[in-house]
């Protein structure tokens, strides 16, 4: 996760990102079908992987990643609610999920994962000072131990999170790109903005294939 949470430090953006232990094209359709979307655009990515050169409304990017069994969902801003979808996701495909959700307006983050729809361990912050409220719950592993003594140990409390959860995504074998949905210009009113993906140079390589699951499509 280092490479995407440094790119959301910089873009200061809501997120949310399911990773799915299942084949994209599986993932896709769940998505689709749970999410109401109408139609999956394939192979959006270009060779250079910087650009998708195809076009989708309303879209939710799905991407599968080289030499892992693992799909990466994008839900970036997040504006329903996830916890519900991810469990939904889970259970629908009988696998294990991980989500990542955070805010940096607020210092907000959470981590869960779920497998075959019930949550096997759940953390979350909102902030990382003194008197942050924490909520802890697993099945896996003990809560890690926080320096919740001094209120300027933000830095220090939030290395110990992303360590906790970058020690599981090693041990699952998990790479999350940096990618985004960026709006292209509206030129219908009546209709959402165009959206393209777009992914980091420091994700170029990592990634198999590229979907995205929307509403309507423009190449």
């Amino acid at each position: 996760m280092r490479d995407f949470w440094n790119w959301v430090r910089e873009a200061d953006c809501q997120y949310t990102v399911f990773a799915v232990n299942s084949p994209i094209d599986k993932v896709s359709q769940a998505i689709a079908n749970i999410y109401k979307r109408k139609q999956i655009l394939e192979d959006v990515l270009s060779a250079q992987y910087t650009d998708s050169p195809k076009i989708m409304c309303q879209s939710i990017p799905v991407i599968s990643v080289r030499n892992t069994p693992w799909t990466i969902v994008y839900l970036i801003p997040a504006r329903t609610p996830q916890a519900d979808y991810a469990l939904r996701v889970s259970k629908k495909l009988k696998t294990r999920m991980i989500t990542f959700s955070g805010e940096p307006d607020s210092e907000y983050m959470s981590y869960t994962v779920v497998n075959n729809g019930e949550i096997r361990e759940y953390i979350q912050f909102v902030g990382f000072g003194e008197h942050a409220p924490v909520i802890f719950h697993s099945e896996i592993r003990s809560m890690p131990e926080f320096g919740w003594g001094d209120v300027n140990n933000f830095d220090y409390n939030q290395q110990i999170f992303q360590e906790f959860v970058n020690a599981f995504c090693q041990e699952e074998e998990l790479y999350v790109p940096v990618c985004y949905k960026y709006l292209l210009p509206r030129t219908d009113l009546k209709r959402s903005p165009p959206v393209i993906l777009r992914v980091a140079k420091c994700s170029k390589g990592k990634i198999e294939k590229a979907n995205l699951v929307g509403d309507e499509f423009f190449v």
